[in-house]
C-alpha cells in the first residue's frame, strides 16, 4: 500500500495488526527519504474525525508526521519505535530498588515529555506501548487499537493510571525503606495525582533521590513549565516587535526618535550657543 502527503511518500512493508475501526502498518519512505514510520489507518469516519480533531488542537507539539487520506480512510504517520515489549524485556533489568526506582522516574518523564495527546498517551498506556530499549531507556509507541478511544481524557486519568502501573512494578522489589511504594499505596485509592508532576515528586522521596541528577530535575522543570515559557517568548517577540515598529515610524516622520532624547543632556545647548 502506498501513502502519498505533500510531506511525504510511504510504502508498507508490515502489518502490526488490522482491527474493526483502524489498521496499524509500518511504513518506510520511497521519496528519496530514509526512514521507517507507524501508520494508523483508521476506517471508522467517526472516530477519524475526532482523532484529526484531537491531534490538530492539541497544546503539545504535533505529534504526527504526516496525514494521508483516500477518500475511504484517514490514516497518519507518527514516529516508529523498535520493538521491545517492556514486560518481555524487564527481566534484564536488576531486581534492586536502586534500578526500579530509575526505571519508574524514567517512565514518569517519558509520559510528561510525550507529545502525544492525552487520550492517546492513555491508550498507549493501557494497551502496554512501552518498549525498553537497550540502553534501559523506555519509549513509547503509537500502535493502538482506537476502538477505546475517549477524547474526554485528561492528564489525571492518565496519571493514575501510569501511578497504579509503577505500584504494581514497584512492588516486586518492596523494601523496608522504599519510601516511594508506600506513598503510591496511600494516595492511589484516594486519587490524589492530578498530574505527572506529583507522581514524580512521590518517586523522588525514596532514598534513592540521590541518584536523581541536576538535569534530570531541570529536565522536569522545562518540561512542566514548557507551555508557559513559550508563551512568554512569544509575547516578548511581539513586544519587541511593536517597539521596532514605532521607532522606525518616529525616525521616518520626525527624523528622531523621540525617547532617546532621555538619554540626552538637554541643557548642553540653548539656541546655537553650547554650554560647557
Amino acid at each position: 500500500m502506498i501513502y502519498q502527503s505533500n510531506q511525504m511518500t510511504l510504502q508498507s512493508v508490515m502489518t502490526v495488526f488490522r482491527g474493526v475501526v483502524n489498521d496499524a502498518y509500518v511504513c518506510k519512505r520511497i521519496d528519496g527519504e530514509e526512514g521507517l514510520y507507524l501508520v494508523l489507518t483508521i476506517h471508522d469516519h467517526t472516530i477519524a474525525k475526532q482523532f484529526i480533531r484531537m491531534i490538530e488542537k492539541s497544546n503539545k507539539a504535533p505529534c504526527h508526521k504526516a496525514v494521508f487520506s483516500d477518500g475511504k480512510a484517514v490514516s497518519v504517520a507518527f514516529e516508529y519505535t523498535k520493538p521491545r515489549q517492556f514486560d518481555a524485556f524487564l527481566p534484564t533489568v536488576p531486581k534492586t530498588v536502586d534500578a526500579y526506582q530509575s526505571l519508574c522516574i524514567g517512565l514518569v518523564l517519558r509520559c510528561m515529555e510525550s507529545p502525544a495527546p492525552y487520550p492517546l498517551l492513555y491508550l498507549m498506556l493501557t494497551q502496554k506501548q512501552l518498549h525498553l530499549m537497550e540502553d534501559g531507556q523506555v519509549k513509547l509507541s503509537y500502535a493502538v487499537d482506537l476502538k477505546e478511544l475517549d477524547t474526554q481524557i485528561d492528564e489525571k486519568a492518565c496519571a493514575m493510571l501510569l501511578s497504579g502501573m509503577l505500584r504494581d512494578l514497584l512492588s516486586e522489589v518492596k523494601a523496608d525503606k522504599n519510601t516511594s511504594y508506600q506513598l503510591l499505596l496511600k494516595k492511589i485509592p484516594k486519587q490524589r495525582y492530578a498530574g505527572f508532576r506529583e507522581l514524580y515528586r512521590d518517586l523522588c522521596l525514596s532514598r534513592n533521590e540521590k541518584h536523581v541528577g541536576f538535569f534530570t530535575k531541570q529536565k522536569l522543570l522545562l518540561l512542566q513549565h514548557k507551555q508557559a515559557i513559550v508563551n512568554a517568548c512569544i509575547l516578548l517577540c511581539i513586544i519587541l516587535f511593536i517597539v521596532a515598529c514605532v521607532c522606525m515610524l518616529c525616525e521616518a516622520i520626525y527624523g528622531e526618535i523621540p525617547i532617546f532624547r532621555l538619554f540626552h543632556d538637554g541643557m548642553r545647548q540653548i539656541g546655537t550657543e553650547q554650554l560647557y
